[in-house]
């Protein structure tokens, strides 16, 4: 099976010096891989006791299914089209739920090795034989170790690759976002600008009118003003005027007043006169009788004279 990855990895692959041979021998794993990787992948999970920030991102069940792929198209050398994206949605899980980069190192020594013991290639024992890799009894465990190897660092330098590439996609999107959100908001504060400016203008004409009626106003008022001082003169004059009548009047009625008490005064000495003229009228009638009662009794002297 012929390895389809980019001109890139197609170089890394040749700076590892991984070879035909290397992936055949490796393909030879898929029975192991297939049956006892998934359950082992799991077990070792207690193996990152103390990095519990690798550790829990590690049981998630959507990372645990993609390590559980890539590691098995690792392992059984499927270095074909889809190891490239295997590893991209890998790394950009390790991302996305905050598994730093580091871990990828120790993820790898952790997992190669305890695959390299499970198949017996080192004197950890307790493995599966070589026999698992099936026929080929010419290849010797160290081949098998060394092909292990290559792929694993080539796998390695793959995903730490791709795990800076979800860094910067990520660190892309959020400044995209950013971006976004500042010309949001750059957007809305110019439309509340333009807003706010149109707003303003039509209270500046509404403003400019209401002075203009105010300008209008100002001269009505004043010419009334002019009107109103000029009503004022003549009532001032007018006062004045009706002051100097009333002293006028004040005046006639203080000399009607000491008229009046002239008149009263001569009244009185009138009064006075003609009391006495009524007196005296008296006494003359007095007289009169008396003298009438003298004639009377002299005829009848001369009567009886007679």
């Amino acid at each position: 099976m012929s390895v389809a990855l980019s001109n890139g990895h197609a170089k890394s692959l040749a700076a590892f010096a991984i070879t035909e041979d290397d992936l055949a021998i490796l393909r030879e794993n898929r029975d192991f891989v297939e049956r006892r990787l998934p359950e082992l992948l799991e077990r070792w999970h207690r193996h990152f006791d103390a990095w519990p920030e690798i550790q829990s991102a590690l049981k998630l069940p959507d990372v645990h299914a993609a390590r559980v792929d890539h590691w098995s198209r690792a392992a059984s050398g499927r270095l074909d089209e889809g190891f490239a994206e295997s590893a991209r949605r890998l790394a950009s899980l390790f991302y996305s739920n905050g598994v730093p980069a580091y871990a990828v190192s120790i993820c790898h020594f952790v997992v190669s090795t305890n695959i390299a013991r499970e198949l017996g290639l080192t004197g950890g024992g307790g493995g599966v034989i070589a026999g698992l890799f099936g026929g080929a009894a010419h290849r010797t465990r160290s081949s098998q170790l060394e092909a292990l190897t290559k792929v694993t660092w080539f796998d390695m330098e793959l995903l730490l690759e791709t795990y800076k590439a979800a860094e910067e996609d990520s660190k892309r999107t959020t400044l995209d976002r950013l971006a976004g959100d500042f010309e949001d908001s750059v957007k809305s504060i110019v439309e509340g600008t333009v807003a706010a400016s149109d707003q303003m203008q039509a209270h500046a004409r509404r403003m400019s009118e209401i002075a203009t009626a105010t300008s209008r106003r100002s001269a009505d008022v004043a010419s009334e003003t002019e009107i109103a001082s000029s009503s004022m003169q003549t009532v001032a004059a007018a006062t004045e005027q009706l002051s100097a009548s009333i002293s006028d009047i004040s005046r006639h009625v203080n000399e009607s007043s000491r008229i009046s008490s002239s008149a009263v005064d001569e009244a009185e000495r009138t009064k006075g006169t003609v009391s006495g003229l009524v007196e005296a009228a008296q006494r003359i009638g007095d007289v009169v009788n008396l003298i009438n009662n003298i004639a009377s009794q002299t005829n009848l002297l001369a009567l009886n004279a007679t």
